[in-house]
């Protein structure tokens, strides 16, 4: 029962996601607006994009709270990823993964003033094995 209530949740979460972006693109062609339009549609297709080579990437519990992580927290920290390759890792690493990035963004939630935003960006390279951060205050 909790499952689903936890899939439900997702759902409408992304559901209120897609609504908000189709309302952006009909007031914008509304307006006339069709260059902007445009836009707004080539970023979802950019975003659609990078949440399928996140989902593709091996390590689903990460993915899950990559994807997730700014729809349950209100605070000032904010976290965004981009992929630069298409990439995977063995499943086995979800924990570890994911165990860090919680710890990362814990220690960033504390050290961070409320007063301003904070973004926390994974980039997914190839080259030589690494995985970039970047932090900054938006």
């Amino acid at each position: 029962m909790k499952r689903s209530k936890q899939k439900l949740e997702l759902l409408q979460h992304s559901r209120h996601d897609w609504l908000n972006k189709l309302q952006i693109i009909k007031g914008n062609l509304e307006l006339s607006n069709v260059d902007r339009a445009r836009k707004i549609i080539d970023d979802i297709i950019i975003e659609a994009r990078q949440e399928a080579h996140l989902t593709s990437f091996g390590v689903p519990g990460f993915a899950e709270w990559l994807l997730t992580y700014n729809w349950y927290r209100t605070g000032p920290l904010k976290i965004g990823y981009e992929f630069m390759d298409q990439m995977n890792i063995p499943e086995h690493f979800d924990s570890v993964l994911l165990s860090w990035a919680e710890s990362c963004a814990a220690s960033l939630e504390q050290a961070a003033p409320d007063s301003v935003d904070h973004e926390l960006y994974f980039i997914f390279q190839k080259r030589r094995g690494w995985l970039f951060l970047n932090y900054s205050r938006i």
